[in-house]
């Protein structure tokens, strides 16, 4: 205990220690007119600000913290929560003015300042809107049904008329709104606000202040900003003009309102560390500073537009770095930003790197520019393993001159505007960018798109390279206008138009585009149809649907169902390329295989944010159409050398597996377990990440094989497992720390007073378990005894006392009215339910002493679990006979004995398939000399034996030697001919089993 305490000093030191620099403390208990030191620390990170110095680090306390940080001039500064320790920015403030009721389920209460963003318990309200559409329940991106319609052949850029659906009807509503706020997606992947000018009670024309422009012909809004709106539970709306809140919820949870854009605002501030800081209702904003480092913080709900207050017509106010060099946005998360998630302007070699982008953007209404989740418009910017699902905007990623963009998992986006791409790349972004190695997957948007006007002359991008990405269920994986592009070792299946489209109409050609070992159900020169690649490309080495009569891709790759994309060992696409410059390095066999993955690579490259465990199972979790053959692969964690592996058919043995338990597999430093064969039943598997600071256990995934054939025949067997340690602790008085380990009796009483036992079922590695009942005899009548789980098994009998016993759960199971001196039976099947090592505790609710069980010390009464399990060949034992069979004829596993005195022990009698019991059931052989120089053999047989007849000619030496082998049983008696060598030999037949 010692030695750790002084291991986690070192690591602190290592952590926070700075050669000549000081650090400043601020904590929510502090005072700004404190020192600052960790024993008097600050009130607030701004009057840290005002005391710092280049190279020196402000270490923030646990807590929740509202106030807006200005930096401005000050260089190399690290603001830090302290290690351990969590906290956050908050951008929020309680509600706490009296509520009173309005009109029906709505109360109001009036406030002294403007919010414009509402929260109840931690979650966000909605503000009232038509129709009603809510973000906990996921309709804010239902555009069908929960947006309203345009009639896009009436509507101009400032008269909107609506076209009536099932759930939305302007003209029925009962009251004008004007005034009112309109989010407009009118521009195809442009969306607007505007205020509503005019609209008459009935009528389906509102006018507004006029739009940029009109394309599509799906145009959707919905209509907020009046008290009228609100109509339905979680909605809320705020008048600026008298600031009386509106709510209908519940006004006795914690309600708080948005009050803050920003809880940072840094400017021509450079090498500045923002770490493991967390914003609510806030975020940061930089501006002209050069390398700044935003990391492993959380941002939730970090910015929101304001229309409830009347802001429209301009871009809202979010997570912005604007202007600036070698940004690094790291290892962040980022959740419910109603705008877009990152605004990076201008600027060169910036990084968003390791993040999560999710529930993004679910209006859309002035986004700037082209309109997309996340911006990094500068040059040389990089996306590097993030994760991005669930977002509005049309575009997720807009980027500008020669990006890198890689192992990126991109899904679900672009849900609340039309046309659109994953990653967008205009004329100016495609020179010298690559976009390699991401999954663009499960959308109805383009992945990776080299992108440009269809007017004709208008001029089209050059020099983009695309290479190892794979897009599935998506409209197309990549689309690619201009011309001297790279398409290479690409996959696409399953995309609604052509997987991979290389453009040539009237506007792009793609002359001198290089298109090469790719596969794609789906590989032409158009959006759809087959319309082979042209003569002004260079293509070859691809694999083409359209070229192998419209033949399923999917059946050439492993399991592309369950997301293992690598090429099947005999299919025509391994080895099936050619070498492309570096973008094929470290291909196996005689050329690169063709699509995004290498046939019989050692790793599995898996796209998106990696966590501090093991992520992205493949086969994902809970599939139950994984094939026989799957091959376990997965996300390693953030910081792991390698991987501990664990793999078994018992969800519990699986858990709490050690590198000891029989489920370890092994430990790797690649990221691909292959079982070598897959019965169909369900498999739980773990996977542990080994890192310089320790181990990162993992969560217990599981699938079920489908079409593997059945496990082997499992077979019963019951055996009765002895204690393997046990004892009893005491929780109050002087004998807290004492141990009873050796003792012949476990006691229990009340809560003071409880007994532990430990039972090892390693030794069936392979069973699973049936039943398991515990068997206990009493010293005395006692009242009751209740089973609870041990999680902890590292306790040992000599040691355990009252003050290191490891906690037990709630009460699994329970027996009343036991009789003293009688084994008494508790079925624990409900917690020991697979192999490994299991920890048992016995409490009492009866208070009175002397309530004591045998135990493993008390010769004859130890207590034992009988388990029954079910196995081919469990030998628990360790006779050489199967659990099973010892079973089937003696109720439980035996010793190996002559138990029917017939001669042969139980072993003999199970090779030869004999009734162990019965002196009358013997195997049996016969023999006579034929009349040439043979011997005729006869012996009963079974047919699930083999059977080898072996001769000596010398009894005395007893070397034999075979005569014939591995003789197929038939259940009858077999006569077989041998030839006879000497004119004294002997005969002798050996059963096995097959």
């Amino acid at each position: 205990m010692h030695c750790l305490k002084c291991t986690i000093i070192l690591i602190w030191w290592a952590v926070c220690g700075t050669s000549g620099a000081a650090d400043w403390y601020v904590a929510t208990n502090g005072s700004d007119a404190a020192a600052g030191s960790i024993g008097a620390p600050f009130a607030t990170i701004s009057n840290a600000v005002v005391n710092m110095s280049a190279g020196e680090t402000c270490l923030v306390r646990g807590g929740t913290y509202h106030e807006a940080v200005v930096v401005s001039g000050q260089s190399n500064l690290t603001f830090k929560a302290y290690p351990g320790e969590t906290v956050t920015m908050d951008g929020t403030v309680p509600i706490s003015s009296a509520w009173i009721p309005h009109t029906g389920n709505i109360c109001k209460t009036t406030l002294s300042d403007d919010v414009w963003q509402l929260f109840a318990d931690g979650e966000m309200m909605m503000p009232a809107r038509w129709p009603n559409a809510f973000l906990h329940d996921g309709s804010v991106w239902d555009l069908d049904n929960h947006w309203a319609r345009i009639n896009h052949n009436i509507n101009t850029t400032t008269t909107m008329v609506d076209n009536p659906t099932v759930h939305s009807d302007l003209s029925a509503l009962p009251f004008s709104v004007a005034d009112a706020m309109a989010v407009l997606n009118v521009g195809s992947f442009k969306t607007y606000t505007r205020q509503v000018n005019t609209h008459a009670v009935g009528s389906d024309t509102f006018t507004v202040d006029a739009v940029g422009s009109l394309k599509s012909t799906l145009q959707f809004y919905f209509i907020e900003g009046k008290l009228e709106f609100l109509d339905a539970e979680r909605e809320w709306f705020y008048n600026p003009a008298t600031r009386d809140l509106y709510f209908w919820g519940d006004t006795n949870s914690v309600i708080r309102g948005k009050v803050q854009d920003y809880a940072f605002h840094v400017t021509n501030s450079d090498d500045i560390t923002i770490s493991g800081i967390n914003f609510f209702g806030t975020t940061v904003y930089f501006t002209d500073c050069d390398r700044t480092l935003v990391e492993k913080g959380a941002f939730d709900y970090p910015s929101c537009t304001k229309r409830m207050l009347g802001v429209h017509s301009t871009a809202p106010f979010a997570t912005a770095f604007d202007g600036g060099s070698g940004t690094t946005f790291f290892d962040n998360t980022m959740r419910y930003a109603e705008t877009q998630a990152i605004y990076m302007n201008n600027g060169t070699d910036n990084t968003i790197e390791n993040c999560l982008f999710e529930y993004i953007d679910w209006s859309c209404g002035d986004l700037p520019t082209l309109q997309g989740t996340v911006y990094m418009r500068g040059t040389g910017s990089t996306f590097r393993g993030n994760t991005a699902h669930t977002t509005g905007a049309s575009e997720f990623l807009d980027v500008n001159a020669a990006p890198l963009i890689e192992l990126n998992r991109i899904s679900n986006i672009g849900l609340v505007q039309n046309d659109g791409a994953m990653i967008q790349l205009t004329i100016n972004a495609q020179p010298n960018s690559e976009t390699a190695y991401n999954w663009f997957m499960d959308s109805d948007k383009y992945g990776a798109r080299f992108d440009a006007s269809t007017a004709l002359g208008s001029p089209t991008g050059t020099n983009g390279l695309m290479h190892h990405n794979v897009g599935f269920n998506i409209k197309a994986a990549i689309m690619q206008k201009g011309d001297y592009h790279r398409c290479i070792n690409n996959t696409a299946l399953d995309n609604e138009n052509n997987g991979i489209i290389i453009l040539s109409d009237a506007v792009s050609t793609n002359v001198g585009t290089v298109v090469r070992n790719n596969a794609a159900e789906k590989l032409g020169s158009s959006r759809s149809g087959n319309d082979a690649l042209t003569g002004v490309m260079e293509h070859s080495h691809n694999w083409n649907g359209y070229e192998n009569a419209d033949a399923d891709l999917r059946t050439l790759l492993r399991d592309p169902d369950n997301l293992d994309f690598r090429p099947q060992a005999d299919s025509v696409l391994v080895d099936g390329g050619v070498v492309q410059d570096n973008l094929t390095d470290g291909y196996i066999g005689s050329a690169p295989d063709i699509g995004a993955y290498e046939h019989g690579a050692s790793n599995y490259w898996i796209p998106g944010r990696r966590k501090t465990s093991a992520s992205t199972p493949i086969p994902p979790d809970g599939s139950t159409t994984a094939k026989a053959t799957a091959s376990l692969m997965w996300l390693p964690g953030l910081e792991s050398i390698s991987s501990d592996v664990y793999l078994g058919t018992s969800l519990r043995a699986v858990a709490t597996a050690t590198t000891n338990s029989g489920e370890y597999v092994g430990n790797q430093s690649n990221n691909i377990h292959d079982p070598l064969g897959l019965y169909a039943q369900t498999y739980y598997w773990r996977v542990d990440e080994v890192s310089a600071t320790g181990i990162v256990k993992g969560t217990v995934w599981s699938f079920t094989p489908e079409g593997g054939t059945p496990p082997p025949e499992m077979k019963t067997a019951v055996s009765r497992l002895p204690v393997n340690e046990d004892s009893w602790i005491q929780l109050v008085g002087d004998n807290v720390s004492s141990n009873y380990g050796a003792g012949t009796y476990l006691r229990m009483r009340g809560t003071t007073r409880y007994s532990y036992l430990k039972f090892d079922l390693s030794d069936l590695d392979g069973a699973q378990v049936v039943s398991a009942k515990l068997n206990l005899k009493s010293l005395k009548n006692i009242d009751n005894v209740s089973l609870h789980g041990v999680a902890d098994n590292s306790w040992l009998e000599m040691d355990i006392n009252g003050s290191n016993n490891p906690s037990f759960t709630a009460a699994f199971a329970s027996k009343n009215n036991i009789t003293s001196n009688v084994w008494m039976e508790i079925d624990a099947s409900s917690y020991i339910d697979g192999t490994g090592i299991w920890s048992i505790a016995l409490s009492t609710t009866q208070n009175a002493a002397g309530l004591d069980w045998h135990s493993r010390e008390s010769a004859g009464n130890a207590p034992y679990v009988e388990l029954t399990y079910a196995s081919p060949d469990a030998d628990l034992n360790t006779n050489s006979i199967p659990d099973w069979w010892e079973t089937e004829y003696f109720g439980n596993t035996v010793a190996n004995t002559d138990f029917d005195y017939d001669g042969m022990d139980n072993l003999g009698e199970y090779l030869a398939d004999t009734n162990p019991t019965n002196p009358l059931s013997i195997f049996m052989m016969d023999g006579a000399p034929t009349n040439t120089s043979g011997f005729v053999v006869s012996f009963t047989t079974s047919t699930n034996r083999k059977y080898t007849i072996k001769s000596t000619t010398n009894l005395v030496s007893n070397v034999w030697s075979p005569v014939t082998n591995n003789i197929p049983g038939t259940g009858n008696i077999i006569e077989i001919t041998v030839p006879i060598s000497d004119d004294q030999e002997s005969f002798k037949i050996e059963a096995s089993v097959p």
